[in-house]
């Protein structure tokens, strides 16, 4: 096991050394190669935690790596997280190295096709139920014993998670149910203090989102101007102000929040 030390980590625009609220703690954080899951990880460990970077293919080397050259410490360890022996061995490596977890966030996910139920291919739904949903289960089951008193787990859900769209359901269901996984955790592991919450982002220019975008339009510009206008800012969201929320979310500062779905997209659901 690796001792922490506090790292002296620096706002590479402002010059500013960041809060320390994660000093001491370890963070796994899934899907950690781009979008929310990389912006997160880098603001973790900014604050002062040991980040440990989990990504299906080697993007997230370049995040740990990152994170190694702004003077903390991290670990990449590539593997799916809907096959329950890479979980076991994310676990393991972690504990080997830092001998706890102290801030779990599920980021991992995948949008499936957009088709209507009729047309979408079982296979296709399972497999966004295993990566979405059976690997935040998975993740919580095997990263739970080592969680000591005061930690904190963060699920990604989404804005789809609280509303449902035609052509979007096997994405929509493992949201949706995220939701409700998570309250029945939160139940379980609060005598032990620790927390559970949801986050559910709305647009955010992301690799998924991406991709999601162009499953549903070749006029990419077109959609995103449509999208944006739903929202109350009338904007995309960007991954570091997800970030913000994922830290506030997992640290001591929210210490009575558990239990809870945290909406943050730009205002799109409350125009709705």
């Amino acid at each position: 096991m690796r001792n922490n030390t506090e790292p002296k980590l620096y706002n590479k625009e402002s010059g500013v050394l960041m809060n320390h609220r994660f000093s001491g703690k370890v963070a796994i954080v899934t899907g950690a190669g781009s979008g929310i899951g990389r912006a997160s990880a880098i603001r973790l460990a900014l604050e002062g935690a040991s980040v440990v970077c989990v990504t299906i293919s080697n993007s997230g080397k370049a995040t740990a790596r990152e994170i190694t050259e702004l003077g903390g410490e991290s670990l990449f360890i590539q593997g799916d997280v809907s096959k329950e022996a890479v979980v076991k061995g994310i676990i393991k490596d972690t504990i080997d190295r830092y001998g706890k977890i102290d801030c779990l966030y599920n980021n991992a996910a995948i949008t499936g096709d957009n088709q209507l139920v009729e047309e979408y291919p079982v296979e296709t739904f399972e497999r966004v139920i295993d990566t979405n949903l059976i690997s935040q289960f998975m993740m919580m089951k095997y990263a739970i014993p080592y969680m000591p008193s005061g930690s904190a787990i963060l699920n990604c859900a989404s804005l789809h998670g609280t509303i449902g769209m035609a052509g979007d359901a096997a994405y929509s269901a493992s949201k949706h149910a995220i939701i409700g996984l998570t309250k029945s955790v939160a139940a379980e592991v609060g005598p032990r203090n620790i927390r559970a919450n949801v986050l559910a982002p709305g647009p955010v220019p992301t690799v998924m989102m991406g991709r999601y975008e162009r499953l549903l339009s070749d006029d990419i510009e077109g959609l995103q101007s449509a999208i944006a206008s739903g929202t109350a800012l009338k904007r995309y969201g960007t991954a570091d102000e997800i970030a913000n929320f994922v830290c506030f979310l997992l640290s001591d500062e929210a210490g009575f929040i558990t239990g809870t779905v945290h909406l943050i997209d730009g205002g799109y659901s409350a125009t709705k």
